[in-house]
């Protein structure tokens, strides 16, 4: 008796090691995006315990909180919203933790190209069927004026479709997310003669402004690129970050503690981990507190 009663003592505290050593699972996004490069500073930074799981995007992310394959995520505020109507399963099984970042949306087109109204009867790649940069191509177009009839799309990722429209065999592409992408900063100077970033005139981006909250005004500062020379006006969407509501309040909480206690170091990383420090956070709670769960609001007070 006493020998098996030994052996429970083992073997519980065996398992309890194990569930505390357990790595965090986080969903990333597609190669040289920004959720990429975000997730895989959290998995280099050995005291977060973080395991990265491969995703095409914000759609896909909310998809593998849902199947129990990761444990946080960051996702698009226009997909969550547009996820949590199209399936009830979202909101009952996932909650938004806090605002991390704006994503500015990127529209690279050939450079014949001179406004949004010349998209129409064009081959546009709007992002991968599981990605939040299709959700926000299709918001954007509609809200420009262009419908779906009346252009040629193509599910295609931005890592697929760019060499595509360096090769002029498409004509334009979008790419949502923070400034700079990886992916667009390793294109080289002389792209500049192939493609360029359209900028959305006034009257567009005042429109969509108002038809759809989600969508802020935003600059892409000149020579953020190599080969970009001048200025883009264009719009941003904010990005969340998820978590699954099953998850105890211990793992929640420790892994927001992870956060606030490095954030120096990930932004070194990468620089938009800057809008998870306190005095960031702080100013958006004030603008948007729906976006806070109650321990984030907690920990900023």
């Amino acid at each position: 008796m006493k020998r098996n009663l030994a052996l429970i003592v083992i073997l519980s505290l065996s398992i309890n090691q194990c569930k505390e050593n357990k790595a965090t699972s986080f969903a990333g996004g597609f190669p040289g995006g920004t959720y990429d490069t975000l997730a895989k500073s959290l998995q280099d930074n050995k005291s977060l315990k973080v395991k990265v799981v491969n995703s095409n995007g914000s759609l896909d992310n909310i998809n593998l909180l849902l199947d129990k394959k990761a444990d946080f995520c960051l996702t698009q505020v226009d997909m969550y919203y547009s996820a949590k109507l199209g399936n009830p399963e979202v909101a009952k099984n996932t909650s938004i933790l806090m605002p991390v970042l704006q994503d500015e949306i990127h529209l690279l087109v050939n450079s014949s190209i001179k406004n949004v109204k010349e998209l129409k009867g064009k081959k546009i790649a709007i992002g991968h069927s599981e990605s939040g940069i299709k959700a926000t191509s299709i918001s954007v177009l509609r809200l420009s004026g262009i419908d779906f009839s009346e252009i040629e799309v193509r599910e295609l990722s931005p890592e697929e479709a760019i060499p595509l429209l360096l090769k002029k065999e498409i004509d334009a592409v979008f790419v949502v997310s923070g400034i700079p992408v990886k992916i667009l900063s390793a294109l080289p100077s002389d792209s500049a003669d192939k493609i360029k970033i359209l900028s959305f005139e006034d009257s567009i981006l005042d429109q969509i402004k108002s038809d759809n909250k989600v969508y802020q005004r935003s600059t892409i500062p000149a020579n953020t690129y190599s080969w970009q020379k001048e200025k883009v006006n264009t719009l941003q969407v904010q990005t969340v970050l998820l978590a699954r509501k099953d998850l105890s309040t211990a793992q929640v909480s420790e892994f927001i503690n992870g956060l606030f206690s490095n954030v120096d170091t990930l932004s070194s990383a990468h620089p938009e981990w800057n809008g998870i420090k306190e005095s960031v956070l702080k100013e958006k709670l004030k603008i948007m507190p729906e976006f806070f769960h109650q321990m984030v609001k907690e920990k900023l007070k």
